[in-house]
């Protein structure tokens, strides 16, 4: 049970002072911010009888949370109002033909360390709902300093929940059809949307790192392939597997992984070749 005390008091401050200034007037993008704060209040109550008397458990993290949470909370009500059917969250054109996403990949997991780069090729073609809905996430700047959080060796290395927990919330409620089988397999080097079932598909994705054509007959449509610096893609920390915990990370986001899987490859930033909106 969340006990009461002066620290939730000064959350829950926080939070009607960031509504406030920040007037959010999407109730999912409340909601989201909320569960930022939801999230510090249950680190709060979990680590209450550790900390010295007199001060807030979590403050330093959620400081941070709610920080993060009312800016990305606020660009995700943008997202949420978006009237344009063929624009992506930026309002940019939806790309029709081939474009390039590159992403910069720290792979030692240090604050600041150097980059390295690969660069995915996206078809519209292949896989449209996916496309498109990869272009809403690189556009949004969805996977900043996400982690690179289940790798499996000789099969495939999955990213895609982001880093801060109410923008984790908000993707994971938009979920997109599936997209029929064009013909190309899961092939090393292909990247695919994750899914938990028919048309379930949100923002997390995966490289394969070999030909793993059994998920081709689940509904596994690949999107796009690996063009240039598969080396890297290869090199991305795989020492913790799949031991982080999901559900955790979509309620608490780097807070966690940080905390308790230091060293996770993580991506620093990602850029689109497709064509520039008016916004």
């Amino acid at each position: 049970m969340l006990q009461s005390s002066h620290c939730g008091s000064s959350h829950v401050w926080a939070l009607r002072k960031t509504r406030r200034r920040r007037r959010l007037r999407s109730p999912m993008a409340r909601a989201a911010l909320a569960a930022a704060l939801l999230a510090v209040l249950g680190a709060a109550a979990a680590e209450g009888g550790a900390r010295p008397s007199g001060s807030c458990p979590g403050d330093e993290e959620g400081s941070v949370l709610l920080q993060s949470a009312a800016t990305r909370a606020q660009r995700s009500e943008a997202r949420l109002q978006s009237t344009e059917p063929d624009a992506d969250a930026e309002g940019n054109p939806y790309a029709t033909e081939p474009w390039n996403a590159t992403f910069s990949v720290v792979l030692s997991g240090e604050e600041g360390g150097e980059e390295s780069n690969f660069t995915v090729t996206v078809h519209p073609d292949w896989a449209p709902e996916g496309a498109k809905r990869l272009q809403d996430l690189v556009a949004s700047h969805v996977f900043d300093e996400a982690r690179f959080f289940r790798v499996v060796p000789d099969f495939m290395v999955q990213w895609g929940i982001p880093a801060d927990p109410a923008v984790a919330k908000t993707w994971s409620e938009k979920k997109i059809p599936d997209d029929p089988d064009a013909g190309h397999s899961n092939e090393k080097g292909m990247v695919t949307f994750a899914t938990s079932g028919p048309d379930s598909r949100t923002s997390q994705l995966f490289v394969n790192y070999k030909d793993n054509a059994f998920l081709d007959k689940q509904g596994f449509t690949p999107v796009g392939e690996v063009v240039e610096g598969m080396s890297v893609v290869e090199g991305i920390q795989s020492k913790y597997g799949e031991e982080p915990d999901q559900g955790e990370i979509q309620e608490r986001g780097n807070a966690y992984l940080t905390k308790e899987f230091p060293g996770l490859s993580y991506i620093s930033g990602v850029t689109g070749s497709f064509p520039a909106g008016s916004k």
